[in-house]
């Protein structure tokens, strides 16, 4: 399982309980988390990138 705080882990899966009516395993709830983290390090290697040229 991925280093995420059982607090954010939490708050993912009420997020998605109370905006989509949708409930989600605490796993689950972490395979999000972890996609959404792979996302925001994809942008800032592209980020980093753009800063070299």
């Amino acid at each position: 399982m991925n280093n995420f705080s059982k607090n954010l882990i939490q708050e993912t899966i009420t997020y998605f309980k109370e905006k989509h009516n949708h409930i989600i395993s605490e796993e689950t709830a972490c395979d999000y988390l972890d996609s959404l983290a792979g996302l925001y390090l994809s942008f800032s290697e592209v980020d980093a990138d753009c800063s070299r040229d």
